[in-house]
C-alpha cells in the first residue's frame, strides 16, 4: 500500500512540474489559428526583356518569405520551391496578428542557402546569411552550391532578396489584412514589394577609334581584387530615409532615395580574388565596323558580388568605402595585339547594378568609359542608360 501511495505521488509531482514548466514558457498561445489572417502581396523581380522573352536574370524559381514580430515566438512562413514566374509573384501567406512586421525575402538561394530558410530560422540567422563566390561566373548554371563559393555548380536562379518593415493592419475583408508603409493604415498600401540581385554584372565593350584598317584584336582581359562574398540580403541605412516614398494614389512605392549601408555590409566582404582571372574567352578581333561608342562589340558579360569598396563614378550619389591601400579596389587589364597592356582601376560595384565598361581604342591610347548607373530606377532591373560617362587615357605600354 505505501509503494502504491509513493507511486501516486511521484505521478502527481510531475504533471505539477510540466504544468509549471508550462507556465514559464513563452506563451505562444496568440500563435492559434483565431489569430491568423491571409496577407496577399506580389514580390517582383523586373523583367528587362521585351515580349515576356524568358530571362534567367529576372526568374524567380523559389521564394522564402518570413515576418517577425515582438509578440510571436515563431515567425509566419512562406515558401514556394517550384514558382517559374517571370517579373512577378504573387504570394498569399498566414499571418499573426496585425500591428509592425519584420519581412525578409529570399529567391532562388543556392542550396546551401536553402537548407537554411527552415520554418523555424531564427531572425539573427537571415540577417547575417552570405553569399559566396570565388571567381566571376558568365551564366547561373555555373553558380556555386556550396559555401566554399566554388564548387558542385548548379543553376538554382538568381538569387535575389530583400528586408524591409511594414506594418499589417485589418483589411476590408474578414480575416484578411494589407501591409501599409506607416502604422495605424497611415502611408501608402503596399501591394508590390521588390526583391534585388544578390550580385552585381559587369559588361566590356570595345570601338576602334581611329581610321586604320590594320588587324587589331582584344588578346586578354583580367580582373583581380574582386570581392568573393558579401551578404546575401542588402543592408539599408535608415538614418536619412525608409523604406517606401510617397504614396501615389494611395499605394506606397519603394524609396528611390534608400541607399545601402556599405559601411555594415563590407564586414561581410572578407574574401579577395588577389589573383588575376581571364574573362575573355578567346582572342577577340574588334572590326573596322566597330567605329564610333554607339556600335560597340561586346567582349565579356560577367557576375560578381558586390564590393563595396572603391571611388564612385562622377555623379554617382554615394561614395563606396575607403580603400587606403589600394588593395580591395577592383581592376582590370586589357591585353591588345599590338603589345599594348592597360590596368583599368574600376569604381565600387553595388549589387543589382550592372556596370558598363567602354574600351574606345585609339591608335596610342585606350580610353575606358564607364556608363552610370540610373539613380531614378532603383527598383531591381539592370541599367543600361549611359550618363555623361567619365573618361580615363592610360598609355600605351610594351607589353
Amino acid at each position: 500500500m505505501n509503494r502504491y501511495k509513493l507511486l501516486l505521488w511521484c505521478i502527481g509531482g510531475l504533471f505539477s512540474w510540466a504544468s509549471c514548466s508550462d507556465a514559464d514558457m513563452p506563451d505562444s498561445s496568440s500563435e492559434s489559428t483565431e489569430d491568423m489572417y491571409k496577407l496577399e502581396f506580389s514580390v517582383w523581380a523586373r523583367s528587362s526583356k521585351p515580349n515576356g522573352e524568358l530571362n534567367e536574370e529576372t526568374l524567380l524559381k523559389s521564394l522564402y518569405v518570413y515576418a517577425f514580430d515582438n509578440t510571436h515566438l515563431h515567425p509566419d512562413y512562406f515558401v514556394d520551391r517550384v514558382i517559374n514566374e517571370q517579373e512577378a509573384y504573387k504570394v498569399s501567406m498566414m499571418i499573426s496578428g496585425t500591428g509592425e512586421k519584420r519581412f525578409y525575402f529570399f529567391a532562388n538561394p543556392p542550396r546551401y542557402i536553402r537548407e537554411v530558410l527552415t520554418e523555424d530560422c531564427p531572425e539573427g540567422t537571415l540577417k547575417t546569411l552570405g553569399i559566396y563566390m570565388r571567381k566571376p561566373i558568365k551564366k547561373m548554371s555555373e553558380l556555386p552550391q556550396s559555401a566554399d563559393g566554388i564548387s558542385n555548380p548548379g543553376n538554382t536562379g538568381f538569387p535575389m532578396a530583400n528586408q524591409m518593415v511594414a506594418y499589417a493592419n485589418l483589411g476590408d475583408k474578414e480575416r484578411e489584412l494589407y501591409l501599409s508603409s506607416e502604422p495605424e493604415k497611415a502611408g501608402g498600401r503596399i501591394t508590390n514589394i521588390p526583391v534585388f540581385r544578390s550580385l552585381g554584372k559587369i559588361s566590356v565593350t570595345a570601338w576602334r577609334k581611329f581610321e586604320s584598317q590594320e588587324i587589331l584584336k582584344v588578346t586578354g582581359l583580367y580582373i583581380f581584387n574582386y570581392g568573393c562574398d558579401g551578404y546575401f540580403s542588402p543592408i539599408w541605412d535608415m538614418r536619412e530615409n525608409g523604406y517606401w516614398g510617397k504614396p501615389s494614389k494611395g499605394v506606397a512605392a519603394w524609396n528611390p532615395d534608400l541607399k545601402m549601408d556599405l559601411a555594415e555590409m563590407v564586414k561581410k566582404e572578407t574574401q579577395v580574388g588577389v589573383d588575376a582571372v581571364s574573362v575573355l574567352e578567346k582572342e577577340t578581333e574588334i572590326l573596322p565596323q566597330y567605329s564610333n561608342k554607339d556600335n560597340t562589340l561586346l567582349l565579356s558579360s560577367f557576375y560578381l558580388c558586390q564590393n563595396s569598396y572603391g571611388k564612385a563614378m562622377d555623379g554617382d550619389t554615394q561614395e563606396g568605402v575607403s580603400d587606403p591601400l589600394g588593395n580591395r579596389t577592383a581592376r582590370m587589364v586589357v591585353y591588345l595585339s599590338d603589345g599594348r597592356i592597360s590596368e583599368v582601376e574600376l569604381p565600387y560595384l553595388k549589387r543589382n547594378d550592372h556596370l558598363n565598361i567602354r574600351l574606345a581604342i585609339t591608335a596610342n591610347t585606350l580610353q575606358v568609359e564607364f556608363q552610370k548607373w540610373n539613380q531614378s530606377d532603383v527598383l531591381p532591373d539592370w541599367d543600361d542608360g549611359v550618363h555623361h560617362p567619365g573618361t580615363l587615357d592610360y598609355p600605351a605600354t610594351n607589353k
